[in-house]
């Protein structure tokens, strides 16, 4: 197992731990490779988290790259879980959702970035402009 299937496991349960990992198909071996190689980190007892969040969140950008939008959303998702302030992700996530023509996601994580103060009003009206341009061309081509 490589570190690519850990982090599709990741995305997709709710706390990482020895045994929703065994769960998914993760064995004790792997879970010990993994937090011998820096992958993991144990937190307690059966606990453990990424020790490198930066490296998880590239992997959701190589998925959106690749077209794997599902598997990129989960990952944003679980990003945001992990980090709500780690911004970039918002963007990731906006663009995967406008693919997904997932278009009152791409407004939930737009009003976040307006609301904390990440983007102006102008930039705002203008990422809605976009959004609306995006939307007008999903119907048009049936996406």
């Amino acid at each position: 197992m490589d570190k690519e299937k850990l982090y599709i496991i990741v995305s997709n349960i709710d706390e990482i731990s020895t045994k929703k990992l065994k769960e998914n198909g993760v064995s004790e071996y792997y879970i010990y490779k993994f937090v011998k190689e820096s992958i993991l980190v144990r937190e307690e007892k059966g606990k453990y988290k990424l020790k490198n969040f930066n490296n998880f969140y590239s992997f959701g950008k190589k998925m959106l790259k690749e077209k794997n939008i599902d598997a990129a959303i989960k990952i944003f998702d679980k990003c945001k879980n992990i980090d709500a302030n780690f911004i970039p992700v918002y963007f990731q996530r906006m663009i995967a959702n406008i693919l997904q023509a997932n278009f009152n996601d791409v407004l939930l994580d737009l009003n976040y970035l307006s609301n904390n103060n990440v983007i102006n009003e102008n930039e705002r009206a203008y990422m809605l402009y976009l959004l609306s341009r995006g939307i007008s061309r999903s119907v048009l081509v049936g996406v």
